[in-house]
């Protein structure tokens, strides 16, 4: 450095927490999660150094340039305590195009079997593995979980983005090659149908969580259903070894999707498929998102407050309906609503007779009685929705708040033109709504831009929190 003399100095300067930081990269045999994404990692290194780093138990290989499953084994072997793997974007081969006594699927084999009878295997204590963006995946896991018998402890598995329209049998029909596995992340690939994708998953025990959300799902069942204008109840399913069942699953996530594209009819029906198709796929279900799939949204004529309680309706043990707690209150509007429904679709046209086949009809009936649309119940239903219910709204940044009447058919994005107005926030900032309930203080986020509050568990005397960022 050259100071305004002309003469030359030197300047001394210290990093403000330099020795805590020093310190730390000291300690990197402690560390238990390292990311070292994008990298242009190529090869695992020296054996001898990945033993120093036995305490790792989350590791992510991200877009890197991993080429050869020898490395991967080699970092595997090296690290026993591996609970979380991610190994995304690396363009390794598929493994099972080696033949099956080829030198090199051997050779690869014995590696991942770790040599030594004592030693843990590689990947046994293996709970995430994450192969988002990755070539093979489905081939890669068969191997490892079918050929070498490795993730007998797996309780996650993300395979998301990899244009998968198809799950292969011998994956997850194969004895104890994933008898852990709870929950499967297929998000972002190529599915057409929720049976068609969830087929192979009957033989998985304790699957819990299906995510397939962002996909190309237009139907739930393998085939195309009838036509017709007016619903039909679905008949009592009728067991046979061809019948799809996941008796553990509770939660089904299939927003963004097409459902319902292939009834090229108007009216209720693709709601009604839907709710019968899931119900029997999943008959402990407590978790369904099915947000922002168009064709469903579109019946009920657009309604989608109705199309909500009648989802509820339809399945008496569901705790959450797009991320929405379902309330008491809530569940027993929706229980009248599908009375109401029942009566005006199918009284005149088919019968009193035929409402005892529909589901749940009988249990309604008897819960809350007849409920049509001249009733009492039905009169003081219609004038408080017509009412404006009275909310708080309170400005996270300027801590200011107030009160406004607000009816339940006004967007969520109309409310968020409303806030920026009446607490004059930046245009450019995002704004988000936290609604926090008066009755039990529940809190959730009112995330669907185009949803109305009814959507929502709102009631007067709730308070709406606005963040902006």
């Amino acid at each position: 450095p050259i100071s305004s003399e002309g003469n030359s100095s030197s300047v001394h300067f210290k990093l403000v927490g330099e020795e805590k930081i020093r310190s730390r990269l000291k300690q990197y045999r402690s560390l238990d999660h390292v990311g070292v994404d994008s990298m242009r990692i190529s090869r695992a290194g020296p054996s001898q150094e990945l033993k120093e780093l036995v305490g790792i138990k989350s590791l992510s290989l991200e877009n890197n340039l991993l080429r050869s499953w020898k490395e991967i084994a080699v970092i595997c072997c090296g690290l026993p305590t591996l609970e979380e793997l991610r190994m995304g974007e690396n363009n390794l081969p598929n493994l099972l195009s080696l033949p099956p006594k080829s030198p090199a699927l051997e050779e690869i084999s014995s590696m991942f079997s770790g040599g030594n009878n004592d030693s843990p295997k590689p990947l046994s204590n293996l709970k995430i593995l994450v192969l988002n963006r990755f070539p093979y995946s489905c081939e890669a896991v068969t191997a490892l979980g079918v050929r070498f018998g490795l993730l007998t402890s797996l309780e996650e598995l993300h395979m998301c983005k990899n244009d998968l329209s198809s799950l292969p049998k011998e994956l997850f029909s194969a004895k104890d090659a994933l008898p852990k596995l709870h929950l499967l992340n297929l998000e972002y690939n190529s599915f057409v149908s929720l049976e068609g994708a969830a087929r192979p998953l009957k033989y998985l025990p304790n699957l819990s969580t299906l995510m397939l959300g962002s996909n190309k799902i237009t139907a739930l069942e393998e085939c195309k259903g009838g036509g017709g204008s007016t619903p039909s109840p679905p008949p009592p399913p009728t067991p046979s070894s061809n019948t799809l069942v996941l008796p553990s699953l509770t939660t089904l996530q299939l927003q963004d999707n097409l459902v319902g594209k292939t009834y090229e009819i108007s009216g209720p029906r693709p709601a009604v498929r839907a709710a019968s198709i899931i119900r029997r796929i999943a008959p402990q279900l407590k978790h369904l998102r099915i947000i922002r799939n168009p064709p469903l949204e579109s019946t009920f004529e657009g309604d989608s407050g109705k199309l909500r309680m009648y989802l509820i309706s339809r399945f008496p043990a569901l705790a959450t309906l797009n991320l929405s707690q379902i309330r008491k209150k809530e569940r027993e509007a929706a229980e009248r609503f599908y009375l109401k429904w029942c009566r005006s679709t199918y009284l005149e046209s088919k019968g009193a007779a035929f409402l005892k086949q529909i589901p749940y009809y009988e249990e309604y009936l008897e819960r809350h009685g007849v409920v049509n649309a001249s009733s009492a119940h039905a009169q003081k239903a219609a004038k408080l929705s017509s009412k404006l219910m009275k909310i708080t709204l309170q400005c996270d940044e300027t801590k200011k708040s107030k009160e406004k009447k607000l009816p339940g058919t006004m967007q969520v994005s109309k409310l968020k033109l409303l806030s920026r107005r009446l607490f004059r926030l930046d245009k450019r900032a995002d704004i988000t709504l936290r609604l926090t309930s008066k009755e039990d203080g529940h809190t959730m986020v009112l995330d669907g831009e185009s949803l109305p509050l009814r959507q929502y568990p709102i009631a007067s005397g709730d308070t709406i929190v606005v963040c902006s960022e």
